[in-house]
């Protein structure tokens, strides 16, 4: 028995159920129930006329993470207002669909916190099956986007039309998009002999260099899997799209349909005029030729396909409340359903495969006249005029929309019911459908490759810095980058290095990198079966000048908060610093793995994937194999010293025997002298001077040791040494002292320490009375930034809040 578990609900598939060979999702998008009446009441004179009403039929819900209370069926039939507050989106209502999560309003592909989801139609590709996405709209627009492509904003239009053409693996694309050609259909431009044309916009197409691309036939990605890259075979005139159906086996087709944006809804004429009143774009095909189209072609797998069909324009229509137009629209999807219905019957069986119809969402809050309070029926007034509604929004809402369904597989999804609602009955969530398909997929699926452990820096020096990262199942490593040039639209990673080895963790080492340079950097991973996956572009600056200024940001005992640990990882690379080092206590357990991965390095990323971090050991870590594993010091690992612009920075484990004559204080007594830096840096974990009364004693009672009396023999180094500054934890507090030498406050020669413990771990207390040695206690969550050029150096300390609570300035 396999299950999975999303928002509440369960999905169960017994181990000997059928998979469905073919799935076919339609989506009207923005087509709720009374949109559905409306184009029935036009067509057919009454209610429920369209075939798909013999199907299955629920309810769905459609609210996106924005909307942290989900759908109440009695506040939405109470409250008339109710469904209008934060609607979903076509973008995370299509991730839903596609991927079975929710995400915020915008996101293409990704969750909430950037990570890239896995799409139904990249399931389907890894077993074997065709795919691709139809739309009535341009098809880099949110929905057929939302099944294929990755991006934070839906309005990347390029990056995502590039990843849909360049990058993914689907076999067939149609939309509207033509950069050459109005809403009318009409040409309006094109490329000049030897030059790109410079007025028309091509961002739907990927850009002016993609479309010609496109056009010159350079290939794109290796769709069918034989290791060689696949062209697109692209059509442009309805002639071409109609002459699909007589084709057998054609390759990846792309049909870029002669309109800007949408087949008919923008077309001129009066916006509001009656159905069908001004004529139809007639170089435009309708959505069943569309359909028709895609089906002949993806049917061809002998591993099935997988298609997403939209009719994106009811949408459109509807934020327009144009009535005459919307109702076009949904017949137009309606016609489509009813061909995809008789092709089952016709060529393929409900035993092979599934067919959904649904939308991602309502807009307008279509209802009857005079509806508010209440909201009330349509009139129907009969075949071929328009039935008697109202519009209440120009905007989405958080109506239930309809869901139908058949075929094989389609009772998983009907098993999923998450409420019931008093008008339109049982309602599933929009994250049911990609969840019922995995679990009748799931044993047939290869391992995806994924991120384990997202890039992170480490060891940079003035010509090379170090990457690692983790994925789940072995794979070869490639990493693309590239100097970071003025005015460039694109990052450069001309430069590859790469390792064949299959490994799950990955150490590489960049070389012969420009001195006090920026770089953009990606990480590619392939596994045995030739999938690939890129990291996103980062970014990384080499080691600067000695005489250049620089920033460092300091952390200690992120052990066990990874909640914490990544808001203080954001916030200090909001502060762009050029390094960090920490003082120990990474995790909670240093031999537990999953804190490792999810504790500490993933939530790091977005400052770890940017700037080297230097890492020692503390008593949590456990000197534990993991450390040696993800973390790249120089040898011995648990000692070493490393120099940045004019400053010299010597870390060392204080869980060791660091006790005079031992072979860390031999080692750092020889260090230290050998140092001509300006400023000079110890980190380690344990306090040599602490206020702490949870693990050094009691101060009230003049019992605290006011330190960890085995890191204590190491004072005298520093003070011999003259070291600036001493960085450690363990304490999950701060405190600056005051300069300390021979045991007193010397404000000229003394060694100022400093207690970080803050980054995670849970807060202790300082002592009820004032140490003699102590300038400045704060209890909270933080993290310090250092700042130094030449002879200047100035400290601050950040609470989580972003609220500076110390600084200080230090000169030479």
């Amino acid at each position: 028995m396999v299950f999975i578990v999303s928002f509440g609900f369960v999905v169960f598939a017994s181990a000997d159920v059928i998979q469905p060979k073919n799935v076919i999702i339609m989506i009207g998008d923005g087509m709720g129930f009374n949109h559905v009446e409306a184009g029935s009441y036009y067509r057919f004179g009454r209610s429920k006329g369209q075939k798909y009403w013999e199907l299955t039929t629920l309810a769905m819900q459609t609210y996106s993470l924005n909307n942290a209370t989900g759908y109440d069926p009695q506040k939405a039939h109470v409250d008339f207002n109710y469904v209008k507050d934060t609607p979903t989106d076509s973008a995370a209502a299509a991730t839903a669909l596609s991927t079975g999560y929710k995400t915020q309003n915008e996101m293409i592909g990704e969750l909430e916190n950037g990570d890239a989801l896995p799409h139904i139609m990249e399931d389907a590709e890894a077993l074997g099956k065709a795919t691709g996405v139809l739309t009535t709209v341009y098809f880099s627009h949110a929905t057929p986007a939302g099944f294929i492509a990755h991006d934070h904003s839906r309005r990347s239009y390029e990056e995502i039309a590039i990843e849909m053409i360049w990058k993914s693996k689907v076999d067939l694309i149609i939309g509207a998009g033509h950069p050459w050609f109005d809403d009318d259909g009409k040409q309006v431009g094109g490329f000049a002999p030897n030059r790109f044309a410079t007025s028309l916009n091509y961002d739907r197409v990927g850009g002016e260099k993609s479309w010609k691309n496109l056009l010159e036939g350079k290939p794109a990605a290796d769709a069918d899997g034989d290791g060689k890259p696949d062209a697109w075979t692209v059509l442009t005139t309805r002639e071409e799209i109609n002459k699909l159906t007589e084709e057998e086996n054609p390759g990846r087709i792309l049909g870029v349909l002669p309109v800007y944006s949408t087949l008919q809804q923008r077309r001129s004429g009066d916006e509001h005029a009656k159905p069908f009143e001004i004529p139809l774009n007639k170089t435009a095909p309708t959505m069943v030729e569309l359909v028709s189209a895609a089906l002949h072609i993806l049917s061809q797998d002998p591993d099935g396909f997988v298609l997403m069909a939209e009719g994106g324009a009811i949408d459109w229509t509807s934020h327009k409340n144009q009535s005459g137009r919307m109702i076009e629209e949904q017949i137009d999807f309606d016609r489509a359903v009813e061909f995809v219905i008789e092709w089952i019957e016709k060529n393929s069986s409900w035993e092979e495969t599934l067919l959904v119809v649904t939308a991602d969402h309502e807009c307008g809050y279509l209802t009857g006249i005079g509806s508010d309070p209440l909201m009330l029926p349509l009139t129907n007034r009969g075949a071929g005029v328009e039935p008697g509604m109202e519009w209440h929004s120009d905007k989405h809402t958080n109506q239930l929309v309809p869901l139908f369904l058949k075929g094989v597989g389609s009772d998983l999804i009907t098993k999923v019911v998450v409420g019931v609602d008093e008008k339109y009955g049982a309602y599933v969530d929009n994250t049911a459908i990609a969840h019922s398909l995995r679990s009748l997929w799931e044993s047939s699926l290869p391992p995806k490759l994924t991120f384990l452990v997202k890039p992170y820096l480490q060891q940079a020096d003035k010509d090379r810095i170090t990457i690692l990262w983790e994925t789940n199942i072995p794979s070869q490593a490639e990493v693309r980058y590239g100097e970071a040039t003025f005015h460039a639209e694109q990052a450069n990673l001309s430069q590859v290095s790469k390792d064949a080895s299959l490994k799950t963790l990955h150490e590489m080492t960049l070389q012969n990198l420009k001195e006090e340079t920026n770089y953009f950097y990606q990480v590619v991973a392939t596994d045995e079966n030739g999938s690939v996956m890129e990291s996103e572009v980062l970014s990384f600056k080499t080691k600067v000048r000695d005489d250049s200024a620089y920033s460092f940001a300091v952390f200690s005992d992120t052990q066990t908060n990874p909640s914490v640990w990544g808001r203080i990882a954001q916030l200090a690379w909001a502060e762009r610093p050029h390094f960090a080092v920490h003082t120990g206590d990474i995790v909670g357990n240093g031999n537990d793995k999953t804190q490792w991965v999810e504790h500490f390095l993933n939530p790091g990323h977005v400052l770890m994937s940017r700037i080297p971090i230097y890492i020692i050991l503390g008593n949590h870590d456990k000197d534990a194999p993991l450390y040696y594993a993800y973390i790249a010091n120089p040898a011995p690992e648990y000692y070493y010293t490393f120099t940045y612009g004019n400053a010299q920075f010597f870390l060392l484990d204080s869980c060791r025997d660091v006790s005079s004559g031992s072979e860390i204080h031999t080692w750092l007594d020889r260090a230290l002298s050998q140092s001509r830096s300006v400023w000079k840096f110890v980190v380690h974990h344990h306090p040599p001077y602490t206020s702490d009364e949870n693990d050094y004693g009691d101060t009230y009672k003049e019992l605290s040791l006011l330190g960890d009396p085995d890191v204590q023999p190491l004072i005298p180094l520093y003070e011999k040494h003259n070291v600036d500054m001493v960085v450690f934890g363990h304490i999950h507090d701060y405190e600056r002292t005051w300069p300390l030498r021979n045991n007193r406050i010397d404000h000229q020669n003394g060694v100022v320490y400093i207690q970080t413990g803050g980054c995670g771990g849970g807060l202790e207390n300082y002592a009820p009375t004032r140490s003699w040695f102590t300038k400045k206690v704060h209890r909270d969550h933080h993290f310090c930034l250092i700042n130094i050029h030449e002879n200047q150096l100035m400290f601050q300390a950040i609470d989580r809040n972003w609220n500076l609570f110390d600084t200080f300035t230090m000169e030479k």
